[in-house]
C-alpha cells in the first residue's frame, strides 16, 4: 500500500494501484533489516573496544587472565574463558543482566560474591558492562588474551590491502555500453557473475534521485516538466548535474553528511552543557563543499587549522572554525581526575581523527597493541603526545572547554580592548566596595550586639545610612559590571583549542591507566602507513601541524581511499568498503578494489576536488539504473546488490523528510548560516526546536532531539557514524500519523493548496496535492482512490477532509522512498 498509515476516512487501497509498494515491500524490508543489523554490530562492536576491553584489562585480568592463577578457574581474557566460566559456571549469559554473575559480582549485591575485592568499580563502568551484556556481549575476541601485550604487528601492515599504496588500475574495456569508467569497473564485475544490470530508471525517478542526493531538497514541478520534454535526456541530465553542483543547497547537503562523521553536536549530555560557538564549524563545511575547497586542505584545517597562515580574516575565521572538530566531543567536563579527563578528551579525539580520515580504529590502542591492526601502543601515545599541547579544557570542579577570540579589524580590536579594560577596573572596584561593605556590616553587628550604640542614636543613623548609600552604589556598579560583560561577550568566539608549548611527549599508560605509566614516546605518527617522503615533528613544535601534512599527504593510502569511499557511499547507499570508519583487517573487504583505486586516484589528481568525485558518480549508469526485483541469478549471487546491478533503495534521511514536508507546505526559511540557538539558553534540557528553517540549521542537541529526527534514525552523536542506522520498524509510521509537527504541516499545505485556487472539485485538489508532494500527476489508480475518500465521507469540499488527504499523502511511502 502506498500509504504509510490508514486514515480512518480513508478507504482500504487495492495492492495493485500501487506499483512502488510491491518493490520497496519485497526490496526494502530485508535490505533495511540488514543495513539495521550491520549498524548495530558496528555500534556493539564499538562499545566493547572503547568501554568494555579496556576495563576489563584495567580491572580484571591481574588475576582472571591466561597466563595468571585464575580466581575459580575464571578466565577473562577470551569469549570462550566467561563463556565456559568458573567453578560456579558461566560468568555472563549474552542478554540476561540478572542471572549474569560477572555483573551481581561487580555490582557487590551478593556479599560473599564482590568483585574486584579491593573495591567496588566506577558506576560508569559498572553501566557500561551492563548495556554490554543487555546486548548479547559481543566480543570479538577468539584466542586467549594476557593483560599485557608486547607484539607489535606493524611489521605485517603490507598484508593488508588497505596499507599498500594507491595505484592506478588499469580501466577494463566494455562493450560501448557507455563511456563512464566507473561503469567500466562496475559492469566488468557483472559480466564476470553472470548478472544482468537494470536498464536506467525513468526520467522522474532520475531527476528526484539527484536532487534529493545532490541537494537534500526535491524538485521542484517546473524541472520535471522541463526534463520530461527534453528531446535528448542524456544531455538535459548532464546539465542538471552541473546546476546542481553550483547550486548553494549542494554544500548543505554535504556538509550534513560530513557532520555525522565529525559527531556534530552544540550540546553534552552533562547537564546539557551548550556549545555555543559550535554552529560556526558547521557553516564552514556548507561553505567549503559550496566552493569544492580541496578535500585534502579541509582536513588539514580541521586538524591544524589555528596553526596555519591565513592571507586575510575571513580564512583566518574559517581555519579556527574548522578546529571546532576537535572540540566537539561528548565530554564528562566534571570529573574529578582532571589527568584522567585530559586522557580521555585526547582519547576521543584520536578516535574521531582515525575513524574521520583513516578509517582506523586507534582507540583500541591505548591499553595495549591493536589487537587487529598494525597500530602498537607506542604510535597511539607518539599521537597523544602530539595532541597533547592542543589544550581543550579549562579545570575547575567543573571543567571547560575553550572558545578562541576570533581576529577583528584593528578598529573592532581597539573597542572590545577598552571594554575589556573598563569591565576589569571596574571589577576591580566592585570587589573593593564589597569588602567595605563587608566590613562595615561586619563592624555594625558587632556593636549592636555589644550594646555599644542604640539603632536610634544618630552615630547609628549614620552608619546605617552609609551602609544604605554603598549597598545602591553596588547595585549600580553590579547593573554596569552586568552591561558591559555583556558587550564583552558580543565579540566573536569559536571553539577550538589552545595551543600550548612547549610540548611534551606522553609515556605510555600501561593498561591506560594515567597513574601507572611507562616508557616515554617520541611524538609521532603510524608507524605501518609509509610514505614516499618523512615527516618529522619539529623538536620545539608539537607536531599537529606536520601530522596534517602527513595525514592528507597524497602518498598517504588510507586518507584518499576513504574519502573516495565515503562520496561513493552517500550517493550509492552503500560504501566500496561497507565499514567506511574501518579499513582495517577487522572491516569489510572492499566489493571493487580497483574502482576504489581509481576513484581515490582521481579525487588526487583532480587537486581533492570533491565535486569532481561525485560529478563522475551520478553520470555513471550505475547510479541511474532503476529499482528491481532480483532474477534468479540476482537473487542468488547479489541479493544485497553489492555489485550495484540495480538501482539502490532509499529512504529519505530524517532531515530530508523534515524538509521536504517545509518545502511541501510552503513554510522553509531559507535563511542560511548563523546561530540559531535561542538566546539564553544554558541548557539543552526540554529545549522546544521552533524554527522552520532547514533541518541542518537547527540546533543538534543531544539531550533535545526533535522527536521526528529521532524516530527516522538520525546520526548518533556520541562518536563518528560513518554509515547511520537505517530500520524501518512500526514506530516512524506511527510517528508521522501521531506527530502534532507533521499534522501543522498538513494543515499549512491544505490551506496553500486551497489559497492558491484549488478549491475544488476534489479532482483539482488531488492533482495539486500529488504535484506539490510529489512533483507529478496522480495515476488514474490513485486518482480514483483519492476521489473515492471524498465520495465515502459526503463532504467533498470540507478542508478538514483535504488536511486529511495531504497528510496521508506527507506519511506515505512515495514521499519517505526514493525509486
Amino acid at each position: 500500500m502506498v500509504f504509510g498509515f490508514m486514515n480512518s476516512h480513508i478507504p482500504s487501497l487495492r495492492f495493485e494501484h500501487f506499483g512502488l509498494a510491491a518493490v520497496l515491500v519485497l526490496l526494502g524490508t530485508t535490505q533495511a533489516v540488514a543495513q539495521s543489523e550491520k549498524a548495530g554490530e558496528i555500534a556493539r562492536s564499538d562499545h566493547f573496544e572503547k568501554k568494555i576491553r579496556p576495563a576489563l584489562v584495567e580491572y580484571c585480568l591481574d588475576c582472571h587472565a591466561n597466563d595468571t592463577e585464575a580466581n575459580g578457574g575464571l578466565l577473562l581474557d577470551s569469549k570462550s574463558g566467561w563463556e565456559t566460566g568458573g567453578d560456579s559456571g558461566p560468568a555472563i549469559l549474552p542478554g540476561d543482566i540478572g542471572g549474569s554473575r560477572l555483573l551481581t559480582a561487580i555490582r557487590y549485591n551478593d556479599r560473599n560474591f564482590q568483585m574486584p575485592p579491593d573495591g567496588k568499580l566506577p558506576e560508569e563502568v559498572i553501566a557500561d558492562f551492563e548495556t554490554w551484556v543487555a546486548e548479547g556481549a559481543f566480543d570479538p575476541r577468539v584466542g586467549m588474551e594476557g593483560p599485557v601485550h608486547e607484539k607489535s604487528k606493524g611489521d605485517d601492515s603490507q598484508s593488508h590491502w588497505a596499507y599498500q599504496p594507491i595505484r592506478v588500475p588499469s580501466v577494463p574495456i566494455g562493450n560501448g555500453e557507455s563511456d563512464s569508467v566507473v561503469d567500466a569497473f562496475i559492469n566488468d564485475r557483472l559480466r564476470s557473475l553472470g548478472i544482468a544490470a537494470a536498464s536506467p530508471a525513468s526520467r522522474y525517478d532520475q531527476v528526484r534521485r539527484l536532487f534529493f542526493d545532490l541537494t537534500g531538497l526535491p524538485p521542484n514541478a517546473e524541472v520535471i516538466d522541463e526534463v520530461n520534454r527534453a528531446a535528448d535526456f542524456d544531455v538535459a541530465y548532464l546539465n542538471l548535474v552541473d546546476r546542481l553542483l553550483a547550486s548553494p543547497y549542494y554544500g548543505e547537503a554535504f556538509a550534513r553528511r560530513w557532520m555525522d562523521v565529525a559527531r556534530y553536536a552544540e550540546s553534552v549530555t552533562l547537564r546539557g552543557l551548550v556549545f555555543k560557538e559550535a554552529w560556526r564549524y558547521r557553516d564552514y563545511l556548507v561553505a567549503a563543499f559550496s566552493e569544492d575547497r580541496p578535500f585534502d586542505l579541509m582536513i588539514r584545517e580541521q586538524v591544524a587549522g589555528d596553526l596555519m597562515q591565513a592571507e586575510t580574516s575571513q580564512q583566518r575565521w574559517q581555519q579556527l572554525a574548522a578546529t571546532t572538530f576537535l572540540a566537539m566531543g561528548d565530554t564528562n567536563f566534571e570529573k574529578q581526575d582532571k589527568q584522567q579527563l585530559e586522557m580521555d578528551f585526547i582519547d576521543e579525539q584520536l578516535d574521531v581523527l582515525g575513524q574521520a580520515f583513516l578509517g582506523q580504529t586507534l582507540g583500541c590502542a591505548r591499553c595495549h597493541d591493536h589487537k587487529f591492526d598494525p597500530i602498537p601502543t607506542k604510535d597511539y601515545y607518539a599521537l597523544a603526545g602530539v595532541f597533547r599541547s592542543a589544550v581543550a579544557l579549562r579545570h575547575s570542579n567543573v571543567s571547560n572547554w575553550v572558545e578562541q577570540p576570533l581576529p577583528l579589524s584593528p578598529e573592532e580590536e581597539q573597542a572590545y580592548a577598552e571594554l575589556e579594560s573598563r569591565l576589569k577596573q571596574l571589577s576591580s572596584e566592585l570587589a573593593a566596595k564589597k569588602k567595605v561593605a563587608a566590613s562595615m556590616a561586619a563592624k555594625r553587628k558587632k556593636e549592636i550586639a555589644a550594646g555599644a550604640q542604640s539603632d536610634k542614636d544618630s552615630q547609628g543613623n549614620a552608619a546605617a545610612d552609609d551602609e544604605e548609600a554603598l549597598a545602591a552604589e553596588l547595585k549600580t556598579l553590579e547593573s554596569q559590571q552586568q552591561t558591559l560583560q555583556q558587550q564583552v561577550e558580543l565579540r566573536p568566539k569559536v571553539l577550538s583549542v589552545s595551543e600550548e608549548l612547549p610540548p611534551h611527549n606522553v609515556a605510555i599508560h600501561v593498561r591506560g591507566d594515567v597513574h601507572n605509566l611507562g616508557e616515554v614516546v617520541p611524538r609521532g605518527f603510524l608507524t605501518a602507513v609509509r610514505l614516499g617522503r618523512s615527516i618529522q615533528v619539529p623538536e620545539h613544535a608539537s607536531g599537529r601541524l606536520e601530522f596534517a601534512a602527513w595525514l592528507s599527504a597524497d602518498d598517504n593510502p588510507l586518507t584518499a581511499r576513504v574519502a573516495a569511499n565515503r562520496f561513493w557511499l552517500w550517493l550509492m547507499g552503500q560504501g566500496i568498503v561497507d565499514t567506511p570508519n574501518n579499513f582495517g583487517t577487522s572491516g569489510s573487504a572492499p566489493s571493487h578494489p580497483e574502482l576504489l583505486d581509481w576513484l581515490a586516484a582521481e579525487l588526487i589528481r583532480s587537486g581533492w576536488s570533491s565535486k569532481h568525485v561525485v560529478r563522475l558518480i551520478v553520470l555513471s549508469d550505475a547510479y541511474r539504473r532503476r529499482i528491481l526485483e532480483p532474477d534468479e541469478v540476482a537473487a542468488k549471487l547479489d541479493p544485497e546488490n553489492r555489485y550495484y546491478w540495480r538501482g539502490q533503495l532509499r529512504r529519505l534521511t530524517a532531515e530530508e523528510l523534515r524538509d521536504t514536508m517545509l518545502v511541501a507546505s510552503g513554510e522553509m526559511e531559507l535563511a542560511v548560516g548563523g546561530s540559531t540557538m535561542k538566546q539564553g539558553t544554558k541548557s539543552d534540557f526540554g529545549y522546544q526546536h521552533t524554527s522552520q528553517r532547514r533541518t541542518i540549521y537547527q540546533p543538534v542537541f543531544r539531550n533535545a532531539l526533535p522527536d521526528l529526527l529521532d524516530a527516522f534514525d538520525f546520526a548518533t552523536t556520541g562518536f563518528s557514524t560513518g554509515s547511520r542506522a537505517r530500520t524501518t520498524v512500526a514506530t516512524q509510521p506511527l510517528a508521522l500519523m501521531n506527530n502534532a509537527w507533521v499534522h501543522a504541516r498538513a494543515a499549512a499545505l491544505a490551506s496553500k493548496l486551497m489559497a492558491n485556487g484549488s478549491e475544488g472539485p476534489p479532482p483539482a485538489w488531488v492533482r495539486a496535492a500529488y504535484q506539490t508532494c510529489f512533483q507529478r500527476e496522480p495515476t488514474a489508480a490513485e486518482l480514483e482512490v483519492c476521489l473515492e475518500f471524498f465520495e465515502f465521507d459526503q463532504v467533498s469540499q470540507h478542508p478538514m477532509h483535504l488536511e486529511r488527504l495531504v497528510h496521508s499523502l506527507l506519511a506515505s511511502i512515495d514521499f519517505r522512498y526514493l525509486r
